[in-house]
């Protein structure tokens, strides 16, 4: 895959490079030697850094699809995590809560400190 991948950079389009474990493996367009990376692409598009070393290619890619599965675990987490913040915040938004009330309230007394005060 090295050899192959050198070839690739700078190109204008993503070129496909080979299917693996079930995921489609593209070159993409304008790569350099220093930035270099690869999609997978599936049923969505997954960005692998790599570098261009004649060993760890396929290592990079086992161990990132090792992880897949952990990485939507988190995502999912995160976002459960998210819509219940959503839900408390909207709850919180629907309270009939008058602030201009208590501000005023707030101002009186604040007043009437002054008031002392400057006895």
């Amino acid at each position: 895959m090295y050899d192959e991948l050198k070839d690739y950079i700078l190109m204008k389009d993503d070129k496909f490079i080979m299917n693996y474990q079930g995921f489609e493996i593209y070159a993409p367009r304008n790569m350099v030697v220093d930035k270099s990376f690869l999609y997978l692409k599936g049923n969505y598009k997954h960005v692998i850094e790599i570098s261009l070393a004649k060993a760890g290619i396929i290592v990079r890619i086992d161990n990132y699809l090792d992880n897949l599965q952990s990485a939507l675990h988190k995502i999912n987490t995160d976002l459960s995590a998210n819509k219940n913040k959503v839900k408390f915040l909207k709850q919180e938004l629907e309270k009939d809560v008058n602030f201009d009330e208590k501000i005023h309230a707030l101002k009186v007394k604040l007043e009437k400190i002054d008031k002392e005060l400057k006895k």
